[in-house]
């Protein structure tokens, strides 16, 4: 049930102190909401809906309310009442608020255009009122959707910009990795950079969705960056109840753990927009449990554990920094025992490897890239030393290896990422066995 899997992810460490979401906007971007549903009641303040011709629809739909069930049953997720029924109807952040936003049109077989999503993206960014800073902006904003993936994506950029701006932005990963056999299969939204791209697992037997989709993505960042149970039970139009699976579902418990954790951080800490949403997002990756049978590319950091950032919440101090880097270590994968980005175990004298670091990061400063190891007597890195903002920095990271190395060895070291004046130090494991590029035959 709804309710279960909330409890399993630990939701209730956050309920039994009275932090339920109170005071948390979380915008939904997909079929509608169902304001007349008993678990939903109340509790949207704004809807609109973006079917319009003029977005590339077919024809124009105006009508906010939810004409096909998915958008209804991600909101209950996130946030229903459980009026109508305890069980099914109890989302992690009952006491959230909702603004909808409709992308998909009334059908048997609907789709969203990307104009329509990104003028849906456009409203949310200053909330109903379309005037900046007036405290009717979501605080998240839930994609539950996917489409094919582009290199360079609107989509991207917008959610981007959204991020920078203080707002969380969470995508569903997809629903096309069909059992960790296809690579690069993140859909779009989930691919942008600096979204939390959430993929699918089982919270009791802590193994990865068969179906989730798989990293990294066209540029070479590590996805997803988290997971939260993929199949419930939720409410459905019309009033009742069904049950669904996919990293939609995922998505929408990930957002409304995100809702727990905003409602006590202005509750009890005074921060600014930009560094809430930024610690809200170290504290749910960081104490997210391990899935030992799946690595980075398939379930992020892990299974969303509250119970645990709930417990770090608890004694956090207003001016304490936290960074965080992913990937964990390189090389990565899909399972453990068969990492592969970004080169399998054997590397090559003489080439140089791309990767794009994920840097979240808590304040402004200088940080330092250095290596320990015996891979320093053979590996270079670039860049030695970079620029971070507040907020999700994307670190492009060379590795070569040296023309004159010795071969058919094994190397092993870690990667320093070194934040200046605060005694702070991020060690990401590294590996490999070194080969000759180029044999006899």
């Amino acid at each position: 049930s709804l309710l279960k899997n909330a409890k399993l992810i630990g939701a209730t460490s956050f309920w039994a102190n009275n932090y339920t979401g109170k005071n948390v906007i979380v915008g939904i971007v997909d079929t509608g909401v169902d304001s007349h549903h008993p678990d939903l009641s109340g509790k949207i303040i704004a809807a609109k809906s973006f079917v319009y011709e003029k977005y590339g629809y077919a024809f124009d739909d105006p009508n906010p309310e939810d004409n096909q069930g998915h958008g209804t049953f991600i909101a209950t997720i996130i946030a229903g009442t459980g009026a109508g029924n305890k069980e099914n109807g109890t989302g992690v952040a009952p006491d959230a608020k909702i603004i909808s936003a409709k992308v998909f049109p009334s059908g048997s077989a609907p789709l969203a255009t990307a104009a329509g999503i990104i003028a849906a993206l456009d409203w949310l960014m200053y909330g109903p009122d379309e005037i900046p800073s007036t405290g009717d902006e979501p605080d998240i904003i839930n994609l539950s959707i996917g489409g094919p993936t582009r290199k360079k994506d609107p989509i991207a950029y917008v959610i981007n910009k959204l991020s920078e701006m203080g707002i969380i932005v969470v995508c569903a990963a997809g629903n096309t990795g069909e059992n960790g056999i296809y690579s690069m299969s993140i859909t779009t939204p989930g691919t942008a950079e600096k979204a939390i791209t959430v993929g699918g697992a089982d919270p009791i037997s802590l193994k990865a969705y068969r179906y989730s989709s798989l990293g990294p993505t066209p540029n070479n960042i590590s996805k997803p960056d988290i997971a939260a149970p993929y199949v419930t039970s939720s409410a459905k139009i019309g009033g009742g109840y069904t049950v669904l699976s996919g990293t939609s579902i995922s998505t929408a418990f990930a957002s409304g753990a995100f809702c727990l954790i905003i409602d006590y951080m202005k509750s009890k800490l005074q921060l600014d927009k930009k560094k809430r949403a930024i610690l809200a997002k170290i504290l749910l990756l960081r104490t997210a449990t391990n899935i030992s049978t799946a690595d980075e590319l398939w379930v992020g950091s892990g299974l969303i554990n509250l119970t645990k950032a709930f417990n770090e919440l608890k004694y956090l101090k207003q001016d304490q920094i936290f960074f965080y880097i992913k990937p964990h270590k390189i090389p990565i994968g899909f399972i453990p025992q068969d990492a592969f980005f970004p080169y399998h175990k054997n590397t090559f004298r003489g080439i140089t490897y791309a990767i794009n670091f994920t840097v979240f990061s808590c304040n402004s400063t200088i940080m330092s890239i250095d290596m320990m190891g015996n891979i320093t007597n053979v590996v270079s890195i670039e860049p030695k030393r970079i620029t971070l903002t507040v907020g999700t920095n994307i670190i492009p990271i060379k590795i070569r290896m040296s023309e004159g190395s010795p071969v058919n060895a094994f190397f092993c070291g870690k990667i320093l990422f070194i934040i200046h004046g605060l005694n702070i130090t991020i060690k990401i494991p590294i590996s490999f066995y070194l080969k000759n590029l180029i044999k006899k035959i």
